[in-house]
């Protein structure tokens, strides 16, 4: 009943790929998490309209600016290369948000515009994979 699909990764990669997949989504929920917690015990509420407006145009200019990436073959790369830096602005913010105070804000806007890029990048990527099965 069960229709196997074969494709140029062996057959142990499928539960690898749900796996780091499964691991992306947990990061993106929990993140956006961590982030509204933030509004209750550091960042004042009267600071969210701005936060928000400027997560938007984040996330519009990185999406546009994606999207002109994503138009290549080259798209794998551009879709890591989104990922890699995500993670490097992360860590940079979790190792000196306590030196400097404004890295909250910037935490709190770098996960708007990320969690809106990068669950669409999910997509990009499973996509590719779909179509490589046979």
């Amino acid at each position: 009943m069960v229709k196997t699909f074969t494709n140029r990764l062996n057959d142990s990669a499928f539960p690898i790929l749900v796996l780091s997949y499964s691991i992306l989504m947990m990061h993106y929920v929990f993140s956006r998490a961590f982030r509204d917690s933030l509004l209750g015990s550091r960042l004042p509420v009267s600071d969210l309209p701005a936060l928000t407006v400027l997560g938007t145009l984040l996330a519009i200019t990185l999406s546009l600016t994606c999207s002109f990436f994503l138009r290549s073959n080259a798209r794998i790369y551009a879709v890591r290369s989104f990922y890699m830096l995500n993670a490097v602005a992360e860590l940079i913010i979790a190792v000196q948000y306590q030196a400097h105070s404004w890295m909250l804000k910037a935490y709190y806007i770098e996960v708007s515009a990320s969690t809106a890029i990068g669950l669409s990048l999910i997509w990009v990527l499973i996509g590719d994979w779909t179509s490589n099965c046979n």
